[in-house]
């Protein structure tokens, strides 16, 4: 980026001084990158943060659970669940789910 600005601004800034602006400017502004995705190519799957606080509305039992996520990231379509533990059966189990919610199989998981 440095090279093309010097080309349009040959007594400019040097490049460390460009480039200490620039990471300046970068900081500020939180640039973040969008990426394409063809619609029904994949699905995106993970727990997500850390786990939950549910509490049982008859006895005031407090336990923990995971979030199960599922997106598709062409459309942002997301599905979730509570799993009570991070388990193969419950990882199989909301893969299942999930399809048969968003109603067809992405080419990638």
């Amino acid at each position: 980026m440095w090279e093309e600005y010097h080309e349009q601004h040959s007594n400019g800034l040097g490049y460390s001084q460009y480039c200490a602006r620039y990471d300046r400017w970068r900081r500020w502004h939180k640039i973040t990158a969008h990426i394409p995705h063809a619609a029904g190519e994949r699905m995106e799957v993970d727990y997500a943060g850390p786990k939950v606080k549910i509490v049982d509305p008859k006895t005031g039992d407090i336990h923990e659970e995971s979030v199960f996520v599922a997106v598709l990231p062409a459309s942002d379509f997301t599905y979730t669940e509570l799993h009570p533990e991070q388990s193969l059966p419950y990882w199989i189990g909301g893969h299942s789910r999930t399809l048969e919610a968003f109603g067809g199989v992405p080419r990638i998981v």
